[in-house]
């Protein structure tokens, strides 16, 4: 159980301060609500102990008064809700623009800017190695490979779509590619 000091501060020592949707803090909505009930309760207890017409307008207007302070702290929350919605997408949308970049700069310290590009779009190409196909494509459902005396062919085969059969095959002749079927997916 960590301590009350631990549970007060945040990371950096800062004070952390619970606050609702509409940014004023838990203490402060408290003293509103308290504030108005004890208003409102006060206005129904004079209107009944009167019952005039001007008494029984102001509980209405106390009332009304309530509902339009829900409904202003609701649609706050609305708004502040969908801020933080659009907040958490943007946020996403540069960690993932990070991650692109980051990877671009590991595939092109390896292999080349010209080839890191066509791993990215996940093309093959004539001369591409099968470590680059690998990077583009991922792992094979299936691998063929042939020796011959001079030569080994290998066919990587991608997107099972029966047994025995694939939507997309790469074939290569000594680790490097020369040719492919199908479209990759």
């Amino acid at each position: 159980m960590p301590s009350a000091k631990t549970m007060l501060l945040g990371r950096k020592g800062s004070r952390r301060r619970k606050e609702n949707e509409s940014g004023c803090g838990f203490g402060c909505l408290t003293l509103i609500a308290i504030g108005m009930i004890g208003v409102f309760l006060k206005s129904c207890a004079d209107a009944a102990s009167t019952a005039s017409p001007a008494s029984i307008a102001a509980v209405s207007i106390v009332a009304l008064g309530a509902v339009i302070g829900g409904l202003v702290l609701r649609g706050r929350s609305a708004q502040h809700a969908a801020e933080q919605e659009a907040e958490t997408q943007r946020r996403f949308a540069e960690q993932q623009a990070a991650a692109q970049h980051w990877r671009f700069e590991q595939l092109a310290a390896r292999f080349g800017a010209d080839a890191a590009r066509g791993i990215m779009e996940r093309r093959v190409w004539q001369g591409a190695t099968r470590e680059m196909v690998q990077e583009a494509f991922g792992a094979p459902a299936a691998v063929d490979e042939r020796v011959l005396k001079a030569k080994t062919n290998h066919t990587l085969k991608y997107n099972q779509i029966a047994t025995n059969r694939y939507a997309f095959k790469v074939f290569l002749e000594n680790g490097v590619v020369v040719g492919w079927e199908g479209e990759s997916a």
